[in-house]
């Protein structure tokens, strides 16, 4: 057999003679051929395209947006309606030191806008008025007129108009009712179903 080294020239008519026989069996299957050549662009296209969506989706999930912050609530207008024919101050406690307790308490919801106490002179023992008055409290004095209870209505009607002004307003609102009552129920779950805050303060029994 003889060897031909691959530092010897190949003959250009041996070129010319295997490149047409290549070129001939490649037009007689065409489709092997078209197959070829699209095989070859597809890989090439993988290998171009690859490392920049690659480098997007680092990119992308690099620049995400963090998880939102925690967001403080926003403060509650606080409205204090105190009944008290059915909460009294008890005997030998400052109603100013127990009016201060109770306000204390209402601020960390928010900003205490309203503060009555209402009761009947004609019924119950007149509440201090000076104590309730230095802790800002308005005295809301109403005479029974003809056996009919009117303290509650007073309340609701106050309540309601607290809260119609408030979101009148566009403010988020908190109602606190000192009372034992449960005539009270409906309109605080109809002020719950508005989205306003009910906090109800009630004594033991």
């Amino acid at each position: 057999a003889h060897l031909v080294s691959s530092s010897s020239p190949v003959p250009f008519g041996a070129v010319g003679k295997y490149s047409h026989r290549i070129m001939d069996f490649l037009l007689r299957n065409s489709h092997t051929f078209a197959f070829f050549c699209g095989a070859i662009v597809v890989v090439a296209g993988i290998i171009l395209i690859s490392p920049q969506f690659f480098h997007h989706r680092d990119r992308r999930s690099l620049s995400a947006p963090s998880p939102p912050a925690f967001q403080q609530t926003q403060a509650l207008l606080v409205g204090v309606f105190w009944d008290s024919e059915n909460v009294h101050v008890p005997k030998g406690v400052s109603a100013q030191i127990v009016a201060a307790n109770i306000i204390e308490y209402l601020t960390q919801f928010g900003d205490v806008t309203q503060k009555s106490i209402y009761f009947d002179s004609n019924k119950s023992p007149t509440p201090n008025r000076l104590e309730l008055d230095a802790a800002g409290f308005s005295l809301v004095d109403i005479p029974t007129h003809h056996g009919k209870e009117i303290v509650d209505h007073r309340i609701i009607a106050d309540m309601a108009i607290f809260m119609a002004d408030g979101l009148r307003m566009g403010a988020s609102l908190a109602v606190c009712l000192i009372s034992g009552d449960g005539d009270y129920s409906y309109v605080l779950s109809r002020l719950r179903d508005r989205r306003v805050k009910v906090i109800l303060v009630s004594d033991k029994s």
